[in-house]
């Protein structure tokens, strides 16, 4: 750790937050340079229909469905970061007496190496199909989910680590790289950026933004005993390889 306790509660914490703004710049001058697809500048100059309703209640009353398929698949995404860069960290500094600065620095080993892995793995989805990728990386979430609570439980630095990185890094990255493409194909041109757009925040709320207070709560009602939040990520990365199963791969069978 380069802060103090002191450093890092008063100002340390920002540093990441300010990172971000040049993510965001990179993003937009990425965006800006790509060109829409053949699909949508047909629909933006498509003059038949005289009357449309808002994009979002369009897309709620044609495709229902299809937000609750972005929740079931976002889990095992949402699951496995914040398990492990937020409740985990909670949970082995005032459990396990493990130091805070050991899951700092698994976010920052995690942060790095998306940079690398994000993009090794979408090329392996263009090569392969994103649904395979997809039910992959859900799968080694589940695998996953009780060996990284048995090498908290036994104070495995080594160990720790390892099944961090396979969560938060290759389990988690795996389906991060293939959500948006399969998210809009669920909609149609009109309002595929809308329909989207709210299912995968609605997602964010209930599949990601209840995750630590969900652990947390497991853990207090069954007395500290780790094996609930355990089978509560097993579950939520099975759930996402059984709705990525269920569905078809639009662009590789």
């Amino acid at each position: 750790m380069m802060t103090t306790d002191d450093q890092f509660l008063s100002w340390g914490w920002r540093i990441p937050f300010l990172f971000s703004i040049v993510l965001v710049l990179g993003a937009l001058w990425v965006r800006n340079g790509m060109e829409e697809s053949a699909e949508f500048e047909q629909q933006q100059h498509n003059q038949a229909a005289a009357k449309k309703r808002i994009p979002v209640i369009e897309a709620l009353l044609r495709h229902p469905g299809a937000f609750l398929k972005i929740i079931a698949l976002r889990l095992c995404e949402l699951l496995t970061m914040y398990i492990v860069t937020a409740f985990a960290l909670n949970y082995s500094t005032q459990n396990m007496g493990l130091p805070r600065e050991l899951f700092l620095n698994i976010g920052l080993l995690v942060g790095g190496l998306s940079c690398l892995t994000i993009p090794c793995f979408a090329w392996l989805a263009d090569r392969f199909g994103r649904r395979r990728v997809y039910i992959t990386g859900a799968l080694i979430g589940t695998l996953s989910a009780f060996p990284f609570f048995m090498a908290l439980e036994a104070q495995s630095i080594f160990w720790i680590v390892f099944f961090s990185i396979m969560l938060a890094n290759i389990a988690h990255d795996m389906v991060v790289c293939v959500q948006q493409p399969m998210f809009t194909e669920m909609f149609g041109a009109s309002y595929r950026y809308s329909g989207a757009g709210v299912g995968y925040q609605v997602a964010s709320v209930v599949g990601g933004g209840f995750t630590p207070f969900i652990a947390a709560a497991l853990i207090t009602y069954f007395a500290g005993n780790w094996h609930s939040v355990a089978i509560y990520l097993l579950a939520g990365c099975l759930i996402s390889a059984m709705t990525a199963l269920l569905m078809k791969d639009n662009h590789r069978a």
